[in-house]
């Protein structure tokens, strides 16, 4: 590989030390509008801003300008997720419709003391896979719509008709909604409502079923927010599980969308809030849900970014076989196929051909 550049040597540093044991790292002033670029890129823009407008508020002159009226459009969407998340709630329960609500503003208070930090571009809901027709004709009565935003128009813009269906056909999720809003800082929310925290074709279902019973029956009040939402045991298997859908399925390396340093952070941090017995009660559930594979894998991961000890807390494997499922992705169709290096290079290598190379060592 090329020499390890300032914008990923910051970034990884500044995840280390915002989960713990590690001092900030020292921004090279010249290069602060490439690293910005990097923070983007890796979903890490806020904490950027944090630590741009905490360490640096008047050095970097324009820069801080930006990065705080960033950090002020983030505060209004929270706000405004939040504010639609308990309307929603209160909607469906009042149809008899347990909701829960998950991630972006969820992690932002359990994990950065609602900071408005975490990045997150949508609300994201969990119901009961028997009630979602039923939940989806309450939303769009509801004045929710099938369409996506645009950000060339700042508005809504309908779902293809075979973007619906195949959400139809994979059903761990509804289609896209999303309303428009009379705001000028956020003019659209979009909604994601899933009815699984695995995913369509998963090859135990009844395990995948259980582990919803069991996320409804072990809920936990947010109340800085007013929300309900998974305890925090299940929050961090929700992450994992997210994040290895979007990591381990996909048809090469060689796109540029891909998974980010923020969702590995997540997990890192879910991990650290965790007591003892929670922890164990974690281990205990990846064993009885059969969700193991999936879990240890993102471990793996996050472990060789942050050294978190998730790792050993699940047990280490050591095979051959084993090796090449943590170094694998899964196209739609075929077998696994192998990419190459860490997940350090995966996550900040500019040239993304070279993870499909034999030249890239880990």
């Amino acid at each position: 590989m090329s020499e390890i550049r300032h914008e990923e040597t910051f970034m990884l540093e500044l995840a280390r030390a915002t989960i713990g044991g590690r001092p900030s790292p020292k921004l090279d002033q010249a290069r602060a509008w490439s690293v910005l670029g990097e923070a983007l890129r890796q979903k890490l823009i806020f904490l950027f801003a944090r630590y741009v407008l905490t360490h640096e508020p008047c050095g970097l002159g324009r820069l801080s300008a930006v990065l705080s009226d960033l950090w002020h459009a983030n505060r209004q969407r929270h706000s405004l997720v939040a504010h639609h998340a308990r309307v929603i709630q209160t909607l469906l329960d009042e149809k008899g419709i347990p909701t829960l609500v998950r991630k972006g503003v969820v992690y932002d208070v359990l994990l950065h003391r609602g900071e408005s930090i975490r990045a997150s571009s949508d609300l994201d809901v969990l119901i009961p896979a028997s009630l979602e027709r039923t939940a989806e004709e309450e939303l769009l009565r509801a004045g929710w719509l099938h369409a996506a935003y645009d950000p060339v128009t700042r508005s809504t813009k309908p779902l293809r008709r075979d973007v619906i269906l195949r959400h139809r056909l994979s059903p761990d999720h509804l289609p896209r909604l999303a309303r428009a809003l009379p705001d000028s800082i956020v003019p659209v929310i979009e909604l994601d409502v899933a009815t699984d925290l695995l995913w369509h074709g998963w090859p135990e279902p009844q395990y995948a079923s259980q582990l919803m019973k069991h996320c409804f029956s072990q809920t936990y009040d947010l109340n800085q927010l007013g929300l309900r939402t998974l305890k925090p045991v299940l929050q961090l298997i929700d992450c994992a599980l997210h994040l290895y859908r979007e990591a381990y399925f996909r048809e090469n390396m060689t796109d540029s969308w891909d998974v980010r340093l923020g969702a590995f952070m997540d997990v890192a941090l879910l991990w650290k809030t965790l007591s003892d017995s929670e922890r164990q009660e974690f281990v205990n559930l990846t064993a009885e849900f059969r969700i193991d594979d999936p879990v240890r894998w993102v471990a793996h991961h996050v472990d060789a970014l942050f050294d978190s000890g998730l790792s050993d807390a699940l047990g280490r494997r050591s095979s051959p076989a084993w090796h090449f499922f943590l170094n694998s992705y899964q196209p739609a169709a075929g077998k696994q196929r192998p990419w190459k290096g860490s997940m350090r290079q995966r996550l900040f290598i500019e040239d993304r051909s070279l993870l499909e190379s034999a030249q890239l060592a880990p």
